[in-house]
Order: structure tokens, then C-alpha cells, then sequence
């Protein structure tokens, strides 16, 4: 500017004559100077101003306003459509298409009167650029999550150093970050251990050195991983090595005599060659330094170690760079730079290191210790903070106190090839993304920002107000180029977590919130979404991808901030050119969708949602929460507002219309009423749970269960005649899933009900039926649809039996379901499951009433409730919203196509299920039913029958080889042939090969359960067969020969207690032993005590007449425990025995 100022100043007044006039000169041509100069400012200013973009796009603008002129033959003010046609045919080269041509006519049509005007033109694309420009920032990727995840320390002060240690494998050649450890260190010394997960692992304090009485500062940290350990840098200008293997924290090595304190350093180790490693640093002279190692297997960085394990091996740098350690050659080129080094790297790509300053002259010095590439330097306004560079861009970033983020050319280095601004404060980090082409910057006020490099635009940023890490400024970071996470240290460390996922579990999802109103327009073919957020996307039907979005379409100030409103209703008006929408304040916006423009905009006298809005060629009908029905005209003011008489006890949920002149109203008690849309009469009132009886408010509500009778979806049969008393036109949907058929003429009644609900507890939110009202698709609060046979149901006209059974032959073809499901006894179950636990009302008949229409086809489309259903008549489609964000795409059948916001293939015009490929979703994949998987299969089931077949592949092979007769013996011997050829062939040795034969271990048999009180439980006993016996009945002669064995018994017992003995028999003996009565019992266990008893017992039976039993002989002595009868009276037949295994 003061170049052009001098020029044209020069123009004016001559120098040679101010130079000859001297002094006198500025008094006399002062004035006219003045003035001169006011115009030359002027002037530059113009010259700044001087765009030639600009110009050529106004030039261009211009050229095309003419040609618009000119295509206006009639003289009227705008385009026809035939006009538009020939005029694009005459600026495109190309061949266009009709269709599309009318679609962008209609779109650039915003007031639909037919014809385009030059301001309807320039307005359609400009809006739609702005609109598109929008969507296109909103839908870009945001690297990190808003919010950092902050991990307390126990560091004291500031972290210096942020490193990540990996586990290094020998067989590794480049660096896993994802298997390691973080390491940080702050400046009193304190080092701590963290996993990747950032949880703390241990804590080390370095301990005061002896010859010192306090600690001194750490300021620089490195990972020396190819040997596991870490080098730490302090003031005292030495380099501390420390052994982390395992859980160690050990000195090993100290580097002394450094000149200058240490400011930065860094290490690369070669871990292909696993021999040669390379460290350098930078300290406060601006002096740069290097140590190459040529490390041999098997010993460490500078030899072996001393002797004695806790004294560090202490080296002289003086030495190093003289060469007294064999492979090891150290470097120092000092005058690099003229301010403390600010960072240093090792570049191995190119072999060189980079080193910066906050110098202007010295900025950014890129070169080599062995002087095999010449230097190079690049200058930056007041010097540099940081610097990255990117081995896969090739590219280095930088940051400094002008604020701006610079990319160089490392072979470049008088210019920067791009500038990236938008910080505010000096940025002293910076961090290259090679894999996503980003850059992370950080300045000084904590303010993160990442830039993408392919457009050179602000992805994200974060403010340093929401970053929670203390008063002390982000001292270092780290970036894990493998998780792609970034951690922050200040006392305290932050973790900003990637939000990349891994596409195999990713959900694809429409919306960033739970979708509330999904409409089809047929002219322009696209969806029109809206969400509790506000925020309106139109998707193309045909790939799925989003062509239009608009956010906080409806919003309100609370507290203070505009906030989005949730829409609550949505409609189309008849030409399906404009979109109204209605939200939850009362508000009511009619918009161009294709260029998201608000046409007008009107709100309802009470702040109220809105639930219900239909659009005639003149009228808007609102309704919601509010109770009665509010008229707007077309385009005129709210003033025109007309208001009908209010008939609801309840609020309005839903609203439904009938060509030519009905609109019903379904209330939250479970009212419906038809109005004459003419005049606002009520045409007829229908209600399934209010009889005769007229009940009070409380009775009322217990009779309905508090939200049994709600209307939640109404909807008309077009194409059915609502004159007949006898045919059903209103279909109703709502609480606890009941679905009931109205017929309204002559004051109306109920033909029919059945409930749609798949579980007794979900309710029917909304329902569709197709153009000839055949099907009727209804979607509940768990996420299932329902397809419904209606075409003969609730209606006076009946079609035969045959025509009847030729169509559902017609129908199994279309829809899977019926074969498999349509005899289901499991269906059965269901449905009187719901009907006992919801029973419908007595007041609607249910004797007479309760019926249900054919299903056809039945499966889970989403894990939430479906909030919205659409339907597409000319390819048979399902558009189903939900709760969960999403919105997908299906066939009538079950096929799944897509879901909107992931791009599929082109959809043909006449779609066939067997052509879709397979898919399911993957939540759906989680979660669904055996009846939804083969429902989503087309009715096959691909993995159980692959899994069936391979089964009794394998197992019928094993039969055929333990069993001879299921194979036939004329094959047996070149079937065995052939399976030794091949399990002994192999593709490398051919039939030299030999299989290696391994004997196998006998089966390892199950351990007897065995317990002090339990049985042993044996899995097979060998045991004989039971033989018959016979049994004989007593006869007199034993019965005889008894009584005498008995009568001898008795005398021999009288003779003994004459002699003064007492009688001896199996008690007797017992009593002996256990008396001490005999020698050498006085030790006996009582095992060995049983077996004297009992060979002495058998002994005296022995010696014993044969007449005499023992066993039956009374005696007085006392009872004893082993002795298992008790004694009783003597009869004519004594059968008190005693029963005692005989131990052979």
C-alpha cells in the first residue's frame, strides 16, 4: 500500500521540486498534498478490494440472467415447464434426462404456481448450496468426544513427559501400540507406570544423589525400548538410564560432563537389523547432539555392566566423542541454533533429525550428523514451539507464536505450502494424522483444534474452558497412532478416545436422535425424516444417502438458550411440493423441503403439541393437545383462524382424513369422532370402551386401566364405500395393541377388533395400508412388524372359496411366513396369552367382534419402539422409524435392504426378493427370534442346515468305518485304499510322505464320587442272572421236627444250670471276650473281637448236638448293642433269631 501511495503521489508533486524548495515546499504544496493523499487512500483502497473471482462470477452471472431472459418467448414473467426444458437443452451439451428436468422444476418452483422467475432460480441454489454446505460440516467426522476423560496422579508437579513404552518381541520388526505401558515423569522425580487403559501399575521416586542435598529437576524423558529401558535427563547435565524390564526400576548407565542442560531429546532403534539405535537431544545453547549405537547381540548400550549390580556404570560424554567405546560414534554441532532448542527428532525416513527454536532466523533446522545431506533451515516469524512429521504425507507441520499452523515440504523450505489458521494463542503442540490426513493442534490457552488437510477446514474444536485438567497448562502430549488416542498431561493426565470404531460392530444409525415422524414423497422420490432434535434430513430412496438436512427447525428460548423443539406431526400438501410440520409448543411451519425455506409460519393460540395436521388445497387442519381443531387458510394470516367447538374430554393424539369431506379425531380416552370437514359438524362419535352407562371420572379411569383406551393411529380405506353400514372405513390402533375396524355410516359402530401386539404389554403406535387396501401393516412398542390379510375382512362384498384359495396360493408365494408359521400351534399360544391377560372390553361385543385377519408375515425390525411407518405401493416397500435412531428399508416379504445414512446398490424399478442379497442387521442379529431369522432368510435356514448336513456327513463316515456291513464289500477294499492315499499323501512329498503315528492314550475314565456318608456310585457292576426259586409251604413233619429241636434245646439248658454253668451261646461268647475272660484279647481290635466271637460260636455249634440251635437259645444275660434282637418269651416255636454274615 505505501508502494502505490508513493507511485501516485509522485504523480502529483515531482521530487525534485520538494528537494529544490527545500522547507518552503511543504508549506506551499501542503494543503494539495493533503488532499492528494485522501484520494490515493481511496484509491488503494479500491485496488485492495480488486477480486477478480468475483468479477468472472459476476460476468458469468450476468451472461446467465440474459440467457433466462431469452427463454421467456410468451413475455411473461418466469419460465414455463416446456420453456425450462428448451433452455437447458440449449446451455447442456448433454442429453437430459425428462424426469429429472421436471423434478428440478418443481423443486426451484417454491410457490407452485407453475412457473420459475429469476429469483426463484438464484434463491434454489443458493439455498440448497448453503443447506449442503451445512449438512456436509454437520455429517463430517469428528475426530474426538467433547468431554476428556481426566486420570488423577500423584505427580506433585508439572508431568515434562508423556512416553509409551512398548513390549518389544525379537521377531517384531515395527513398533505395537497397542501392547505396552505409558510412562510419565514430572520434575521431582516421581516416575509412574500406567497401562493402556491408564490405570496406575507402580510408582517410583528417584532418590537424591549423595553428593547433593536436594533433588534436582527432571525436564526431558525417552524410551530406550529396543533394550527396555528409559533414559531421564535432569539439571545436573547427565543422562540416567534406567532397566524397567519386568517390574524393575534400576540405574544402569549415567552420561556425564554434558556443557549445557538438557531441553529435549529423542531415540529410534532399528528393529529390522535389531543393531543400530540412534539418541539425541538438544539443550539451553542451542546445540545439538548424538550418540549412534552399533549395538552387538548380547551386550547393552555402552558394554557390559560392572560387577557389582547396584553401582551404575557412569560415562563421559568428552569420551564418547572421542571414540573410546568401540561402536559408538557421538556427535555435538553446537551453533545450531540461536535459542534453547524447543524439540528434536530423528527423522529415519530421510536420515536426518529436526531441531527448533523460538528464533526467527533459526526456526526449524533440518540436518545430518554425518554431513552426508547439506543443511537447510526454515524461517518463521518469531520461532516455533513444536513441530511433526509424517512419513506417509512426507510432510512437516508446524506451530508457533503467530497462532497460524504451517505444512512444509521437507525439501521446500522458503515457503510453507499451507496455512492453517483459527487459534488465538501461541500453538505449542502439534501432532500429524497420516492415516486420516489431519493435523491435532494445542496452543496455549488449551484450545484443541484439528484441521483436515484435504479441504483445509476445522474439524473440531475444543475449547480449553470444557478441558477439566487444573489450572496448570497441557506441559506434553502423546498420540498412539494405533488406537488413535491423544493423552494430555498437566499435574494430571486427559484421554480424548477416538471415536473411530471398528466397522464390523458399528451401528449404522439415520439420526443422532430417536426419530419421530418419517413421511414418502412419490413425485421427488425421497424420505422425509424428522427427529427430537429438531432436525429434518430428506434421504433418496433409490442409494439411501441423505440429500438435504436442515436443523432446529423449530426451536424456543429456555432459560435463556435456543433450544431445539421435538416436531410431533408432519404432512405433505396435495401437489406433495411443500412440507408442514407441527411441534410440542404449538408451532406450525410450512417449508420447500428441497431447499430447506420457511413458505410461512403460524402457531396455535395454546402452547400445546401439536398431534395432527392435514392439508387440503385451501385449508390446514391442526389439532394436539389443545382438544379441538383449528382452520388456517393457505397463505393467508393467522387471523383467519377458525376454531371448532371442542367435543373432547381428552386430549387429541391423532387425526386422519377421507376424501372428500371427513376428518376423525382419536382422543386419549379412546373417542373418535367424525367431522364434516365442510362445515365442522360431527358426523358420527364412536368409542369401543363407553356403553350406555354413563361413568364418573374415577370409574372411568379404572374401567380403562388409565391407558387401555387410547387412539394412538388412525387411517381411512380409500378405496372401500363409506356409505355401507356393513363395511368397515376407519381403522384404529393404540393402547395395549388393539386394533379395531369402524364402519361410520349411520352414526357407526364396530365390525371388528383383534389385537396386533406381540407381547400383552406393547401397544400398536402406528400403522399403513397400501393404494388398494389389501394389506394392513402394523408396528408396536417392542419393535416387531405385523403384516394382515384385510382384503376380505370387516367388508359386505365376499369373494368365493376358490378365488379365495387361489389367492393365498398367491400369497405363500410372496410371503415365506405362511409356510412356515401358518400352522403354528406356537401362534396359538400367543395370541390367547395376550387375549387372557388384555381381554377386550365388554361394551364392544367381543362375542361378535373378535376376529382375526389373516398375518402373512410377522418379524423384528428393531430393538425399540417403531415410532413411524411408511409404505411404497410401486416396489412393495417398508420404511420403518424407530426409537433406536434409525430408519430402514424393507421388502413386504422381510427382506432387509438397508438402513438410510449407509449407501446401497441402485434400487431396479421392480424389486424381487430373491434378488436382494442376504442381510441382516446386526443388532436385529443379536436379539431376534428363531421366527425373525428365518423370517429375514427369505424362510431358509442357511447355518442350521449347512451345520445338519456337515453332521450327518462326518457322522455317517464314522459309521461306515466302526461298522463293515453299511458299506459294501466290493468297495470296502479301494474305499480303504483310497482313504490311506489320502490322509498319506501330502502336497510338497507327494506318496514319499509318511503321517507320523501317534499311540493313543486310553480314555481317561471318571472319577468315583466318594464321600464319608454317601454310597459309592459305580457306573457297571458285572452281575449274574436271578435264578427262580420255589417256595413250599410248611408242612406237619417240620413243624415236628421244630418243636422237638426246640424241647432238646430246653433240656440241655435245664442240665447246665444244674451243674451251676451258664449257658453258653453266641451272647455268651461274646461276653467272654469282651470280659477278658480269655487270654490275649486284652489288644484285640473290635473287628478281630467279632471274628474270635464268631469262631468260637461256630466251633461249639460244631460240638453240639445237631438238634441244638444256639442262635434260638434265651439267655439272662444283659444285651449288648451287637446283639440285633431283643429278647423275648419263650412259645411253642421260637423264631427270634439272630442274623450274622458269615465271614469266610
Amino acid at each position: 500500500m505505501l508502494t502505490v501511495t508513493k507511485t501516485i503521489t509522485d504523480l502529483f508533486i515531482p521530487s525534485t521540486r520538494l528537494k529544490s524548495f527545500g522547507d518552503r515546499a511543504f508549506s506551499v504544496y501542503g494543503p494539495r498534498l493533503w488532499n492528494n493523499l485522501k484520494a490515493v487512500i481511496k484509491c488503494s483502497e479500491t485496488i485492495a478490494q480488486f477480486n477478480p473471482e468475483q468479477i468472472a462470477a459476476n460476468v458469468k452471472l450476468a451472461r446467465l440472467q440474459s440467457i433466462f431472459k431469452d427463454a421467456d418467448s410468451d413475455g411473461e414473467s418466469g419460465l414455463s415447464m416446456s420453456e425450462f426444458k428448451e433452455a437447458l437443452r440449449r446451455t447442456s451439451n448433454k442429453p437430459i434426462d425428462e424426469e429429472e428436468v421436471e423434478k428440478l422444476f418443481m423443486k426451484m418452483d417454491a410457490n407452485c404456481d407453475g412457473t420459475l422467475d429469476w429469483e426463484e432460480y438464484v434463491s434454489y441454489n443458493l439455498l440448497e448450496y448453503q443447506e449442503k454446505s451445512q449438512m456436509l460440516e454437520m455429517l463430517k467426522e469428528k475426530p474426538f468426544p467433547k468431554e476428556v476423560k481426566e486420570i488423577q496422579t500423584r505427580h506433585h508437579d508439572n508431568i515434562v513427559r508423556v512416553i509409551y513404552s512398548p513390549h518389544v518381541h525379537k521377531r517384531w520388526t515395527k513398533l505395537d501400540y497397542t501392547n505396552g505401558k505409558y510412562v510419565t515423569v514430572s520434575k521431582d522425580g516421581i516416575v509412574t507406570f500406567w497401562s493402556m487403559e491408564l490405570r496406575l501399575n507402580r510408582i517410583h521416586t528417584i532418590p537424591i544423589p549423595p553428593d547433593r542435598a536436594t533433588q534436582p529437576w527432571f525436564v526431558e524423558m525417552c524410551c530406550i525400548y529396543n533394550v527396555n529401558m528409559i533414559a531421564l535427563a535432569s539439571t545436573d547435565r547427565d543422562i540416567a538410564f534406567y532397566d524397567i524390564t519386568a517390574k524393575k526400576f534400576v540405574k544402569r548407565y549415567v552420561i556425564t560432563g554434558l556443557e549445557n542442560c538438557i531441553t529435549t531429546m529423542d531415540y529410534w532403534a532399528d528393529l529390522e537389523s535389531k543393531s543400530q539405535s540412534v539418541l539425541v537431544w538438544g539443550d539451553t545453547e542451542g546445540c545439538c547432539c548424538g550418540i549412534y549405537f552399533e549395538i552387538q547381540r548380547g551386550s547393552g548400550l555402552f558394554g557390559s555392566l560392572p560387577s557389582k549390580q547396584e553401582v551404575a556404570k557412569r560415562i563421559s560424554f568428552a569420551e564418547l566423542l572421542k571414540g573410546h567405546y568401540p561402536n559408538i560414534k557421538a556427535f555435538r554441532l553446537a551453533g545450531i541454533h540461536d535459542d534453547w532448542v524447543s524439540k528434536m527428532s530423528y527423522i529415519p525416513e530421510i536420515g536426518c533429525f529436526l531441531s527448533c527454536c523460538q528464533s526467527s532466523t533459526t526456526s526449524l533446522y533440518l540436518g545430518d550428523f554425518l554431513k552426508k545431506k547439506s543443511p537447510a533451515y526454515f524461517k518463521v516469524d518469531k520461532g516455533l514451539f513444536a513441530f511433526d512429521y509424517c512419513p506417509k504425507l512426507n510432510i512437516i507441520a508446524t506451530g508457533g507464536m503467530d497462532y497460524i499452523v504451517r505444512i512444509w515440504n521437507p525439501y521446500v523450505n522458503n515457503k510453507c505450502i499451507v496455512l492453517l489458521k483459527g487459534h488465538t494463542k501461541p500453538v505449542v503442540h502439534v501432532v500429524l494424522v497420516g492415516k486420516k490426513h489431519q493435523v491435532v493442534s494445542i496452543d496455549k490457552s488449551k484450545t484443541i483444534r484439528v484441521f483436515d488437510l484435504k479441504d483445509q477446514s476445522c474439524l473440531q474444536h475444543l475449547s480449553g474452558r470444557i478441558l477439566s485438567l487444573g489450572p496448570f497448562p497441557i506441559s506434553t502430549i502423546f498420540f498412539n497412532p494405533g488406537l488413535q488416542h491423544l493423552v494430555l498431561a498437566t499435574n494430571n493426565l486427559g484421554l480424548l478416545e477416538s471415536r473411530e470404531e471398528d466397522e464390523r460392530h458399528a451401528e449404522i444409525l439415520s439420526h443422532n436422535k430417536p426419530v419421530a415422524q418419517i413421511l414418502y414423497n412419490t413425485i421427488f422420490k425421497v424420505v422425509v425424516s424428522a427427529c427430537e432434535e429438531s432436525v429434518i434430513s430428506v434421504w433418496d430412496i433409490e442409494t439411501g444417502e441423505k440429500q438435504m438436512q436442515f436443523v432446529n427447525a423449530h426451536t424456543a428460548m429456555e432459560d435463556g438458550f435456543l433450544t431445539p423443539l421435538e416436531i410431533t406431526a408432519m404432512c405433505f400438501d396435495p401437489p406433495l411440493r411443500r412440507l408442514l410440520t407441527g411441534a410440542r409448543d404449538g408451532s406450525v411451519k410450512v417449508w420447500n423441503f428441497n431447499v430447506g425455506a420457511v413458505l410461512q409460519e403460524f402457531s396455535m393460540p395454546e402452547a400445546s403439541m401439536v398431534t395432527g395436521i392435514i392439508c387440503t388445497p385451501t385449508k390446514f387442519y391442526i389439532t394436539g393437545w389443545f382438544r379441538y381443531v383449528g382452520v388456517y387458510g393457505d397463505g393467508e394470516d393467522i387471523e383467519t383462524l377458525k376454531l371448532w367447538p371442542k367435543k373432547h374430554e381428552e386430549d387429541i393424539l391423532c387425526m386422519a382424513h377421507l376424501n372428500p369431506n371427513l376428518i376423525a379425531t382419536g382422543g386419549y380416552d379412546g373417542t373418535i369422532i367424525v367431522w364434516l370437514r365442510e362445515t365442522g359438524h360431527t358426523y358420527c362419535r364412536l368409542n369401543a370402551h363407553k356403553g350406555d352407562k354413563d361413568y364418573t371420572r374415577k370409574e372411568y379411569d379404572n374401567l380403562t386401566k388409565n391407558y387401555e383406551a387410547a387412539i394412538e393411529k388412525m387411517l381411512f380405506l380409500e378405496t372401500r364405500n363409506y356409505a355401507d353400514k356393513d363395511t368397515a372405513v376407519l381403522v384404529a390402533s393404540g393402547a395395549e395393541g388393539w386394533v379395531r375396524f369402524w364402519s361410520v355410516a349411520q352414526g357407526g359402530r364396530l365390525l371388528g377388533q383383534f389385537n396386533a401386539a406381540h407381547k400383552p404389554d406393547s401397544s400398536v403406535n402406528t400403522m399403513v395400508v397400501d393404494s388398494e387396501n389389501r394389506y394392513l401393516i402394523t408396528a408396536d412398542t417392542m419393535g416387531v412388524v405385523k403384516v394382515w390379510d384385510i382384503f376380505n375382512y370387516c367388508i359386505r362384498r365376499r369373494i368365493t372359496d376358490d378365488a379365495s384359495f387361489s389367492r393365498f396360493k398367491k400369497l405363500t408365494k410372496t410371503f415365506p411366513y405362511l409356510k412356515q408359521f401358518s400352522l403354528d400351534d406356537t401362534l396359538n399360544d400367543e395370541k390367547s396369552e395376550v387375549l387372557l391377560k388384555r381381554p377386550p372390553p365388554v361394551s364392544s361385543n367381543p362375542d361378535e367382534t373378535l376376529k382375526e385377519p389373516l398375518i402373512l408375515n410377522s418379524f423384528r425390525a428393531h430393538t425399540k419402539a417403531i415410532r413411524d411407518l411408511e409404505y411404497i405401493n410401486d416396489r412393495q416397500l417398508i420404511i420403518t422409524a424407530s426409537a433406536d435412531c434409525a430408519i430402514r428399508l424393507w421388502t413386504v416379504c422381510g427382506k432387509y435392504i438397508g438402513t438410510f445414512g449407509e449407501r446401497w446398490k441402485q434400487l431396479p424399478k421392480m424389486i424381487k426378493a430373491s434378488a436382494i442379497k442376504r442381510t441382516i442387521p446386526k443388532d436385529i442379529r443379536r436379539c431376534g427370534s428363531a421366527k425373525t431369522m428365518r423370517v429375514l432368510n427369505g424362510g431358509k435356514i442357511p447355518y442350521w442346515s449347512k451345520a445338519m448336513a456337515t453332521v450327518k456327513q462326518r457322522g455317517f463316515a464314522r459309521l461306515k468305518a466302526q461298522f463293515d456291513y453299511l458299506q459294501d464289500k466290493d468297495d470296502l477294499g479301494s474305499l480303504v485304499m483310497k482313504a490311506k492315499e489320502e490322509e498319506e499323501t501330502s502336497n510338497i512329498l507327494g506318496k514319499a510322505y509318511q503321517r507320523q503315528v501317534r499311540h493313543k492314550m486310553p480314555p481317561i475314565l471318571p472319577k468315583i464320587l466318594e464321600t464319608p456318608n454317601s454310597i459309592a456310585v459305580y457306573h457297571t457292576l458285572p452281575f449274574a442272572d436271578l435264578c427262580p426259586i420255589d417256595i413250599t409251604q410248611a408242612t406237619a413233619h417240620l413243624d415236628e421236627a421244630s418243636q422237638k429241636r426246640c424241647m432238646a434245646s430246653m433240656k440241655d439248658s435245664h442240665k447246665r444250670d444244674k451243674k451251676g454253668e451258664s449257658p453258653i451261646g453266641l451272647v455268651g461268647h461274646y461276653n467272654q471276650v469282651v470280659h477278658k475272660s480269655m487270654g490275649g484279647t486284652k489288644h484285640l481290635t473290635p473287628s478281630n473281637r467279632v471274628r474270635k466271637v464268631v469262631s468260637r460260636h461256630t466251633k461249639a455249634s460244631v460240638n453240639t448236638s445237631p438238634e441244638v440251635d444256639d442262635r434260638s437259645t434265651p439267655t439272662s444275660s444283659p444285651i449288648h448293642p451287637l446283639d440285633m434282637s431283643s429278647p423275648q418269651p419263650t412259645t411253642g416255636r421260637n423264631t427270634t433269631k439272630l442274623k450274622f454274615p458269615v465271614i469266610e
